[in-house]
Protein backbone atom coordinates (compact mmCIF):
# COMPACT_ATOMS: atom_id res chain seq x y z
CA UNK A 1 0.00 0.00 0.00
CA UNK A 2 2.69 2.18 0.90
CA UNK A 3 4.18 1.73 -3.05
CA UNK A 4 1.19 2.39 -4.70
CA UNK A 5 0.11 5.69 -2.62
CA UNK A 6 4.19 6.62 -2.97
CA UNK A 7 4.56 6.05 -6.44
CA UNK A 8 1.00 7.86 -6.93
CA UNK A 9 1.96 10.97 -5.61
CA UNK A 10 5.47 10.97 -7.71
CA UNK A 11 3.42 10.07 -10.80
CA UNK A 12 1.45 13.37 -9.92
CA UNK A 13 4.42 15.66 -8.72
CA UNK A 14 7.88 15.49 -9.54
CA UNK A 15 9.28 16.86 -6.25
CA UNK A 16 7.43 13.73 -4.61
CA UNK A 17 9.51 11.63 -7.57
CA UNK A 18 12.73 13.53 -6.39
CA UNK A 19 11.94 12.28 -2.84
CA UNK A 20 11.59 8.94 -2.88
CA UNK A 21 15.05 9.45 -4.68
CA UNK A 22 16.00 11.18 -1.59
CA UNK A 23 14.98 8.96 0.87
CA UNK A 24 16.25 5.20 -0.44
CA UNK A 25 19.56 5.75 2.17
CA UNK A 26 17.26 7.30 5.13
CA UNK A 27 16.65 6.19 8.49
CA UNK A 28 13.12 4.85 8.22
CA UNK A 29 11.64 5.70 12.37
CA UNK A 30 10.00 2.39 12.57
CA UNK A 31 11.16 -0.68 14.32
CA UNK A 32 10.98 -2.68 11.03
CA UNK A 33 14.03 -0.68 10.02
CA UNK A 34 15.95 -0.85 13.35
CA UNK A 35 15.07 -5.05 13.61
CA UNK A 36 16.08 -5.38 10.19
CA UNK A 37 12.02 -6.63 9.03
CA UNK A 38 12.15 -3.84 6.46
CA UNK A 39 13.41 -4.26 2.95
CA UNK A 40 15.97 -1.36 1.79
CA UNK A 41 13.88 -1.19 -1.14
CA UNK A 42 10.69 -0.19 0.92
CA UNK A 43 12.83 2.86 2.88
CA UNK A 44 11.46 5.43 0.02
CA UNK A 45 8.25 4.31 -0.37
CA UNK A 46 7.32 4.35 3.74
CA UNK A 47 9.15 7.63 4.07
CA UNK A 48 6.88 9.21 1.65
CA UNK A 49 4.40 7.96 3.17
CA UNK A 50 5.25 8.49 6.93
CA UNK A 51 6.51 11.83 6.36
CA UNK A 52 3.15 13.03 4.79
CA UNK A 53 1.47 11.34 7.57
CA UNK A 54 -0.96 9.43 5.09
CA UNK A 55 0.36 6.31 7.20
CA UNK A 56 1.35 6.10 10.57
CA UNK A 57 2.29 2.56 11.84
CA UNK A 58 1.23 1.28 14.79
CA UNK A 59 0.99 2.50 18.80
CA UNK A 60 3.60 0.13 19.66
CA UNK A 61 6.36 2.14 16.73
CA UNK A 62 5.92 -0.96 13.80
CA UNK A 63 4.95 -0.14 10.50
CA UNK A 64 3.45 -3.61 9.61
CA UNK A 65 5.08 -4.00 6.03
CA UNK A 66 3.89 -7.76 5.94
CA UNK A 67 0.16 -6.70 7.72
CA UNK A 68 -2.86 -6.35 5.38
CA UNK A 69 -4.47 -3.25 5.35
CA UNK A 70 -8.27 -3.35 6.80
CA UNK A 71 -11.30 -1.95 4.67
CA UNK A 72 -11.52 1.06 7.17
CA UNK A 73 -7.61 1.84 7.21
CA UNK A 74 -7.91 2.09 3.74
CA UNK A 75 -10.60 4.63 3.91
CA UNK A 76 -8.79 6.37 5.99
CA UNK A 77 -5.59 6.22 3.99
CA UNK A 78 -7.75 7.37 0.79
CA UNK A 79 -9.31 10.40 2.53
CA UNK A 80 -5.81 11.58 3.82
CA UNK A 81 -4.39 10.61 0.33
CA UNK A 82 -6.98 13.29 -1.72
CA UNK A 83 -5.16 15.74 0.78
CA UNK A 84 -1.57 15.08 0.28
CA UNK A 85 -1.83 14.90 -3.50
CA UNK A 86 -2.79 18.90 -3.53
CA UNK A 87 -0.18 19.69 -1.41
CA UNK A 88 3.23 19.65 -2.23
CA UNK A 89 6.37 17.34 -0.93
CA UNK A 90 8.38 20.22 0.88
CA UNK A 91 5.46 21.27 3.09
CA UNK A 92 5.78 18.28 4.87
CA UNK A 93 8.61 18.53 7.80
CA UNK A 94 8.79 14.65 8.58
CA UNK A 95 9.52 14.38 4.88
CA UNK A 96 11.86 17.03 4.41
CA UNK A 97 13.89 15.69 7.74
CA UNK A 98 13.74 11.99 5.64
CA UNK A 99 15.25 13.80 3.06
CA UNK A 100 17.92 15.74 4.73
CA UNK A 101 18.83 12.30 6.71
CA UNK A 102 19.07 10.16 3.18
CA UNK A 103 21.05 12.85 1.43
CA UNK A 104 23.50 13.95 4.12
CA UNK A 105 23.54 11.05 6.57
CA UNK A 106 22.08 14.00 9.24
CA UNK A 107 19.11 15.89 10.30
CA UNK A 108 21.58 18.64 11.44
CA UNK A 109 20.09 21.41 9.63
CA UNK A 110 16.25 20.36 10.11
CA UNK A 111 16.50 19.94 14.31
CA UNK A 112 19.32 22.88 14.97
CA UNK A 113 19.83 26.85 13.91
CA UNK A 114 23.22 25.78 12.02
CA UNK A 115 23.65 25.32 8.82
CA UNK A 116 26.54 23.43 6.19
CA UNK A 117 29.40 25.65 5.42
CA UNK A 118 32.86 24.92 3.63
CA UNK A 119 34.26 27.09 6.23
CA UNK A 120 35.25 27.37 9.78
CA UNK A 121 33.00 29.31 11.34
CA UNK A 122 31.33 29.36 14.73
CA UNK A 123 27.93 29.54 13.02
CA UNK A 124 28.26 27.00 10.67
CA UNK A 125 28.85 23.50 11.15
CA UNK A 126 30.86 21.41 8.63
CA UNK A 127 32.82 18.79 10.93
CA UNK A 128 30.13 16.09 9.85
CA UNK A 129 31.79 15.69 6.49
CA UNK A 130 34.93 14.69 7.87
CA UNK A 131 33.85 11.94 10.42
CA UNK A 132 31.42 10.43 8.43
CA UNK A 133 32.25 6.92 6.32
CA UNK A 134 35.35 6.93 7.89
CA UNK A 135 36.95 5.24 10.92
CA UNK A 136 36.99 7.30 13.50
CA UNK A 137 38.96 6.07 16.93
CA UNK A 138 37.65 6.17 20.25
CA UNK A 139 39.59 8.03 22.98
CA UNK A 140 41.51 5.83 25.29
CA UNK A 141 42.20 3.38 22.28
CA UNK A 142 38.92 1.72 23.13
CA UNK A 143 38.26 0.95 19.72
CA UNK A 144 37.10 2.46 16.10
CA UNK A 145 33.71 3.39 14.78
CA UNK A 146 32.38 4.41 11.24
CA UNK A 147 29.71 6.54 11.27
CA UNK A 148 27.21 6.32 8.28
CA UNK A 149 24.08 8.32 9.88
CA UNK A 150 23.49 10.80 12.90
CA UNK A 151 20.17 12.03 14.05
CA UNK A 152 20.23 15.18 15.69
CA UNK A 153 17.24 15.13 18.50
CA UNK A 154 15.77 18.10 20.83
CA UNK A 155 15.63 16.62 24.14
CA UNK A 156 13.35 18.01 26.37
CA UNK A 157 15.89 19.89 29.15
CA UNK A 158 13.63 19.43 32.45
Amino acid sequence: MAKWLSSGLAAKDEDYKQALKDTKNTLVPVAEFYKGGLKKAAYPYVSVVLGTGLMAGYPDGTFGPGKSTTRAEAAVILSRYSQVQESKADTYKDLNEMREVGLTGTNLTSATPFVYSKYENANYLNTFDLITEKPFSLRNNLGEMIVHRMIIADAPTS
